[in-house]
Protein backbone atom coordinates (compact mmCIF):
# COMPACT_ATOMS: atom_id res chain seq x y z
CA UNK A 1 0.00 0.00 0.00
CA UNK A 2 1.07 3.54 -0.80
CA UNK A 3 1.31 5.64 2.21
CA UNK A 4 1.61 9.69 2.60
CA UNK A 5 5.30 8.38 3.49
CA UNK A 6 5.91 6.99 0.24
CA UNK A 7 4.53 9.72 -1.18
CA UNK A 8 6.42 11.93 0.37
CA UNK A 9 9.68 10.44 -0.66
CA UNK A 10 9.57 9.59 -3.99
CA UNK A 11 7.39 12.98 -4.99
CA UNK A 12 9.33 15.83 -3.03
CA UNK A 13 12.96 13.99 -3.08
CA UNK A 14 13.84 10.92 -5.41
CA UNK A 15 11.80 12.21 -8.47
CA UNK A 16 13.09 15.91 -8.43
CA UNK A 17 16.34 15.09 -9.62
CA UNK A 18 15.25 12.99 -12.39
CA UNK A 19 15.34 14.61 -15.85
CA UNK A 20 14.19 13.00 -19.39
CA UNK A 21 15.14 13.25 -23.13
CA UNK A 22 12.35 14.31 -25.84
CA UNK A 23 10.83 11.67 -26.80
CA UNK A 24 10.99 10.59 -30.85
CA UNK A 25 13.95 12.79 -31.35
CA UNK A 26 16.88 10.52 -31.61
CA UNK A 27 19.38 10.04 -28.84
CA UNK A 28 23.08 9.29 -28.37
CA UNK A 29 24.80 7.05 -25.84
CA UNK A 30 28.32 7.50 -25.11
CA UNK A 31 30.17 5.06 -22.16
CA UNK A 32 33.47 6.01 -21.93
CA UNK A 33 36.46 3.83 -19.86
CA UNK A 34 37.53 5.48 -16.65
CA UNK A 35 40.87 5.40 -15.92
CA UNK A 36 41.55 3.26 -19.12
CA UNK A 37 44.91 4.56 -19.34
CA UNK A 38 46.75 3.18 -16.54
CA UNK A 39 44.64 -0.07 -16.77
CA UNK A 40 45.58 -0.19 -20.78
CA UNK A 41 49.49 -0.09 -19.82
CA UNK A 42 49.46 -3.89 -19.32
CA UNK A 43 48.47 -4.54 -23.24
CA UNK A 44 50.37 -4.40 -26.25
CA UNK A 45 51.00 -0.71 -27.91
CA UNK A 46 49.94 0.86 -29.74
CA UNK A 47 46.84 -0.90 -31.21
CA UNK A 48 46.22 -4.41 -28.90
CA UNK A 49 43.64 -7.07 -30.57
CA UNK A 50 43.01 -8.48 -27.63
CA UNK A 51 42.13 -5.15 -26.46
CA UNK A 52 39.88 -4.34 -29.37
CA UNK A 53 38.20 -7.84 -29.37
CA UNK A 54 36.94 -7.32 -25.48
CA UNK A 55 35.81 -3.51 -26.21
CA UNK A 56 34.19 -4.67 -29.61
CA UNK A 57 32.31 -7.59 -27.58
CA UNK A 58 31.74 -5.21 -25.23
CA UNK A 59 29.89 -2.82 -27.88
CA UNK A 60 28.16 -5.77 -29.80
CA UNK A 61 26.40 -6.76 -26.35
CA UNK A 62 25.17 -3.05 -25.45
CA UNK A 63 23.81 -2.84 -28.78
CA UNK A 64 21.40 -6.03 -28.21
CA UNK A 65 20.30 -5.64 -24.45
CA UNK A 66 19.84 -1.13 -25.60
CA UNK A 67 16.14 -0.84 -26.64
CA UNK A 68 16.10 0.88 -30.18
CA UNK A 69 19.75 0.99 -30.67
CA UNK A 70 20.38 1.05 -34.77
CA UNK A 71 24.16 1.43 -34.89
CA UNK A 72 27.28 2.03 -32.92
CA UNK A 73 30.69 2.96 -33.44
CA UNK A 74 33.75 2.69 -31.22
CA UNK A 75 37.33 3.87 -30.60
CA UNK A 76 39.59 3.01 -27.94
CA UNK A 77 37.85 2.94 -24.64
CA UNK A 78 34.71 4.76 -26.11
CA UNK A 79 31.69 3.75 -27.60
CA UNK A 80 28.88 5.51 -28.63
CA UNK A 81 25.48 4.28 -29.67
CA UNK A 82 22.13 5.86 -31.27
CA UNK A 83 19.08 5.02 -30.22
CA UNK A 84 15.54 5.66 -31.40
CA UNK A 85 12.13 5.44 -30.49
CA UNK A 86 10.03 6.28 -32.97
CA UNK A 87 9.78 2.75 -35.39
CA UNK A 88 5.75 2.77 -34.64
CA UNK A 89 3.17 4.70 -32.14
CA UNK A 90 3.23 2.26 -30.03
CA UNK A 91 7.06 1.92 -29.62
CA UNK A 92 8.65 2.58 -25.86
CA UNK A 93 11.37 4.94 -25.30
CA UNK A 94 14.53 2.99 -23.19
CA UNK A 95 13.83 2.95 -19.82
CA UNK A 96 11.07 5.59 -21.07
CA UNK A 97 14.67 7.96 -21.97
CA UNK A 98 15.19 8.25 -18.04
CA UNK A 99 18.51 9.83 -17.76
CA UNK A 100 19.72 8.17 -14.87
CA UNK A 101 18.32 5.20 -15.87
CA UNK A 102 20.04 5.08 -19.14
CA UNK A 103 23.56 5.96 -17.72
CA UNK A 104 23.31 3.92 -14.97
CA UNK A 105 22.02 0.92 -16.89
CA UNK A 106 24.74 1.62 -20.27
CA UNK A 107 27.79 2.07 -18.00
CA UNK A 108 26.63 -0.96 -15.97
CA UNK A 109 26.21 -3.35 -19.17
CA UNK A 110 29.40 -2.12 -20.35
CA UNK A 111 31.71 -2.51 -17.21
CA UNK A 112 30.10 -6.02 -16.46
CA UNK A 113 30.64 -7.14 -20.14
CA UNK A 114 34.27 -5.61 -20.41
CA UNK A 115 35.51 -7.87 -16.73
CA UNK A 116 33.44 -11.03 -17.95
CA UNK A 117 35.72 -11.06 -21.00
CA UNK A 118 38.85 -10.54 -18.60
CA UNK A 119 37.86 -13.18 -16.08
CA UNK A 120 38.64 -15.49 -19.09
CA UNK A 121 42.21 -13.80 -19.24
CA UNK A 122 42.36 -13.34 -15.67
CA UNK A 123 46.43 -13.28 -16.19
CA UNK A 124 45.20 -9.17 -17.04
CA UNK A 125 43.89 -8.74 -13.70
CA UNK A 126 46.28 -8.25 -10.79
CA UNK A 127 45.39 -9.78 -7.00
CA UNK A 128 43.54 -7.48 -5.08
CA UNK A 129 43.38 -4.63 -8.21
CA UNK A 130 40.63 -2.38 -9.17
CA UNK A 131 38.60 -3.68 -11.82
CA UNK A 132 38.10 -1.66 -14.88
CA UNK A 133 34.49 0.30 -14.69
CA UNK A 134 32.99 2.70 -17.52
CA UNK A 135 30.93 5.93 -17.49
CA UNK A 136 28.19 7.02 -19.56
CA UNK A 137 26.24 10.16 -21.21
CA UNK A 138 22.90 10.46 -23.02
CA UNK A 139 21.44 13.23 -24.79
CA UNK A 140 19.36 14.23 -27.53
CA UNK A 141 20.25 15.28 -31.23
CA UNK A 142 18.38 16.32 -34.44
CA UNK A 143 18.54 13.30 -36.96
CA UNK A 144 20.38 15.67 -39.52
CA UNK A 145 23.50 15.59 -37.40
CA UNK A 146 23.79 12.10 -37.07
CA UNK A 147 26.17 11.54 -39.45
CA UNK A 148 27.89 14.44 -38.11
CA UNK A 149 28.24 12.97 -34.73
CA UNK A 150 29.66 9.68 -36.18
CA UNK A 151 32.00 11.82 -38.33
CA UNK A 152 33.32 13.81 -35.78
CA UNK A 153 34.07 10.69 -33.07
CA UNK A 154 36.01 9.04 -36.08
CA UNK A 155 37.86 12.02 -36.91
CA UNK A 156 39.32 12.00 -33.09
CA UNK A 157 39.80 8.58 -33.54
CA UNK A 158 41.87 9.40 -36.34
CA UNK A 159 43.83 11.69 -34.19
CA UNK A 160 44.65 9.42 -31.37
CA UNK A 161 45.36 6.61 -33.75
CA UNK A 162 48.54 8.54 -34.99
CA UNK A 163 49.29 9.92 -32.02
CA UNK A 164 48.73 6.50 -30.04
CA UNK A 165 51.73 5.42 -32.44
CA UNK A 166 53.45 8.72 -32.30
CA UNK A 167 53.87 7.84 -28.67
CA UNK A 168 54.94 3.83 -28.56
CA UNK A 169 58.02 5.74 -30.66
CA UNK A 170 58.77 8.92 -29.51
CA UNK A 171 59.54 10.78 -26.50
CA UNK A 172 57.12 13.40 -25.15
CA UNK A 173 59.52 15.78 -25.14
CA UNK A 174 60.15 14.86 -29.24
CA UNK A 175 56.23 14.96 -29.99
CA UNK A 176 55.51 18.12 -27.78
CA UNK A 177 53.77 20.82 -29.83
CA UNK A 178 53.60 18.25 -32.71
CA UNK A 179 50.37 18.50 -35.06
CA UNK A 180 49.03 15.48 -36.53
CA UNK A 181 50.75 15.63 -40.03
CA UNK A 182 54.08 16.48 -38.94
CA UNK A 183 54.27 13.25 -36.35
CA UNK A 184 53.22 11.09 -39.58
CA UNK A 185 55.81 12.95 -41.02
CA UNK A 186 58.43 12.06 -38.04
CA UNK A 187 57.13 8.49 -38.52
CA UNK A 188 58.16 7.81 -42.07
CA UNK A 189 61.10 9.71 -42.21
CA UNK A 190 62.37 8.40 -38.73
CA UNK A 191 61.21 4.80 -39.00
CA UNK A 192 59.95 4.26 -42.58
CA UNK A 193 56.34 3.71 -41.38
CA UNK A 194 53.12 4.97 -43.25
CA UNK A 195 50.06 5.42 -41.06
CA UNK A 196 48.05 5.19 -43.98
CA UNK A 197 49.35 1.73 -44.04
CA UNK A 198 47.36 0.66 -41.01
CA UNK A 199 44.42 -1.18 -41.46
CA UNK A 200 40.77 1.06 -40.77
CA UNK A 201 40.22 -0.22 -37.60
CA UNK A 202 43.55 1.30 -36.19
CA UNK A 203 42.57 4.30 -38.04
CA UNK A 204 39.16 5.24 -37.43
CA UNK A 205 37.74 2.53 -34.83
CA UNK A 206 35.00 0.20 -35.36
CA UNK A 207 31.28 0.39 -36.04
CA UNK A 208 28.26 -2.16 -35.39
CA UNK A 209 24.85 -2.43 -37.09
CA UNK A 210 22.09 -5.20 -37.95
CA UNK A 211 22.70 -7.51 -41.01
CA UNK A 212 21.06 -10.68 -41.77
CA UNK A 213 22.73 -13.79 -41.79
CA UNK A 214 21.44 -16.90 -42.80
CA UNK A 215 21.08 -19.56 -40.27
CA UNK A 216 19.84 -23.21 -39.59
CA UNK A 217 17.04 -23.96 -37.22
CA UNK A 218 18.23 -25.63 -34.46
CA UNK A 219 15.28 -27.53 -32.55
CA UNK A 220 11.79 -28.33 -33.41
CA UNK A 221 10.23 -29.66 -36.60
CA UNK A 222 12.17 -27.78 -39.28
CA UNK A 223 15.53 -28.58 -37.57
CA UNK A 224 18.10 -27.90 -40.55
CA UNK A 225 16.29 -25.52 -42.46
CA UNK A 226 17.63 -21.96 -43.12
CA UNK A 227 16.59 -18.93 -42.21
CA UNK A 228 17.68 -14.87 -41.86
CA UNK A 229 18.33 -14.14 -38.62
CA UNK A 230 19.14 -10.70 -37.82
CA UNK A 231 22.38 -10.06 -35.82
CA UNK A 232 25.23 -7.44 -34.99
CA UNK A 233 27.60 -7.66 -36.66
CA UNK A 234 31.04 -5.44 -35.64
CA UNK A 235 33.30 -4.21 -38.75
CA UNK A 236 36.29 -1.74 -39.28
CA UNK A 237 35.37 2.27 -39.25
CA UNK A 238 35.36 4.06 -42.87
CA UNK A 239 37.46 5.70 -44.85
CA UNK A 240 35.02 8.99 -46.07
CA UNK A 241 32.61 10.66 -44.76
CA UNK A 242 30.13 9.58 -48.24
CA UNK A 243 31.23 6.25 -46.91
CA UNK A 244 29.65 6.80 -43.47
CA UNK A 245 26.76 8.62 -44.50
CA UNK A 246 25.69 5.34 -46.93
CA UNK A 247 25.94 3.43 -43.69
CA UNK A 248 23.73 5.92 -41.98
CA UNK A 249 21.28 6.13 -44.68
CA UNK A 250 20.84 2.22 -44.71
CA UNK A 251 19.55 1.63 -41.72
CA UNK A 252 15.87 1.46 -41.45
CA UNK A 253 14.57 4.87 -39.56
CA UNK A 254 10.87 4.16 -39.55
CA UNK A 255 8.69 6.98 -38.37
CA UNK A 256 5.73 6.52 -37.60
CA UNK A 257 2.60 9.84 -38.34
CA UNK A 258 1.45 10.77 -35.59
Amino acid sequence: MFTEFDKRMKDDYEKRAQTSLTRRIPVLIRVDGRAFHSFCRRFEKPYSPILNTYLNDTMRYICKGVQGCKFAQRHSDEISLLVTDYDTLQTDAFFDYNVQKICSIVASMATGKFCRRLITDNQFLKQDEEWPSFDCRCFNIPQEEIVNYFWWRMLDATRNSINMLGQSLFSHKDLQGKTCEQIQEMLFSKHNINWNDLSQGQKTGFVCARTKESKPIEKGPKAGEMVLRSIWQVREGVKTRTELQEIINSIEFRRAEP
